[in-house]
């Protein structure tokens, strides 16, 4: 039994679905195999981690051995905390430093907490160079935390998993651009949405497409319903992209000059749970109104609006010393 490590998400879900199918209650052995890869994006170890946790959880019992790995590759997986969720055994030759502002390596939340979302705009502000004394750059602030907090959020309120979701935060400073991935092992976004009378018709494809758009919500009332839409209209003007798994329901939206390409599938297996991956590439100059859509709409976020009114304190909140 066997992983392969991939850089495309429907390989990787679909690897770990068809894996998980055969395991059984007893002991197994499994390979992830790095195919000597030079470079792993952390996105793929977050997924992996969730979905031994999950497992491990329900009574399975899972060994892993690596192969083909370079030194330079499991070093980096260790310090993204990837050997610490999947119990192997990895001896540290090296120092670990804060990566406060850096990276956010893997976290595995299990109720909504602000700080996680603190922690990954530090990230996004210090590695996309965003200047925070700035309109521009307070205003995309203002609509990443509101993003963040929301999808955050969802977990908590909406997913019902039981290990609660992961997160994990990687820049890459030369381009300018930061890649998030939230996962979660729970009910799904097709699942939250047919619990509303409207949505209980629509397919998991439908699903996982209509919840970036606005006001898509179910009638628990809690929130606005707009994480995923916001950050798709970010990702529009900013440049990036944004990808969606939940059930067999996969969404992919890249951006291309101020709009968007989409790419819709129905697979043939289901990931039971959701997750969400976007690259968010820092541009100086967008205009917030074209990102909103409607003069009439304001994301609401109290704890950013707060700290705009006093702008002591952004530093502060960002960890920014002078």
């Amino acid at each position: 039994m066997e992983i392969i490590i991939k850089d495309d998400l429907i390989s990787m879900a679909t690897n770990l679905i068809d894996l998980e199918s055969v395991l059984n209650k007893g002991e197994n052995t499994v390979y992830i195999n790095f195919n000597n890869l030079k470079h792993v994006s952390p996105w793929i170890y977050s997924l992996i981690s969730n979905w031994y946790t999950h497992l491990k959880e329900n009574g399975y019992k899972i060994s892993f051995k690596i192969i083909n790995a370079q030194d330079d590759v499991l070093k980096y997986a260790s310090r993204m905390n990837f050997f610490h969720y999947i119990e192997y055994d990895f001896k540290e030759d090296f120092n670990r430093h804060n990566p406060s502002g850096k990276f956010f390596p893997i976290k595995n939340f299990a109720k909504y907490d602000a700080n996680l979302s603190s922690k990954i705009k530090e990230v996004i502000c210090r590695k996309c160079n965003i200047d925070i004394n700035s309109t521009n750059g307070q205003n995309q602030l203002y609509m990443l935390e509101y993003c963040l907090n929301e999808l955050i959020e969802n977990v908590d309120r909406h997913a019902f998993s039981q290990n609660g979701g992961f997160v994990v935060v990687q820049s890459f400073d030369r381009l300018g651009k930061v890649e998030v991935c939230i996962t979660d092992r729970g009910i799904g976004i097709p699942g939250s949405l047919r619990k509303t009378d409207k949505y209980k018709n629509w397919n998991s494809e439908t699903c996982v497409q209509n919840s970036t758009e606005k006001n898509v919500k179910t009638d628990c009332g809690e929130g606005q319903g707009n994480g995923l839409y916001i950050l798709k209209r970010l990702i529009t003007f900013a440049g990036g992209e944004l990808e969606i798994l939940s059930d067999n329901g996969y969404y992919k939206y890249v951006a291309d000059n101020n709009r968007g390409n989409e790419k819709l599938l129905t697979l043939d297996c289901k990931w039971v749970g959701t997750i969400i991956k976007f690259e968010y590439n820092y541009k100086s100059n967008i205009d917030l109104n074209e990102v909103i859509d409607d003069i009439e709409y304001i994301p609401y976020s109290k704890l950013l609006e707060d700290m705009k009114e006093n702008s002591n304190f952004i530093d502060g909140y960002l960890g920014i010393s002078n």
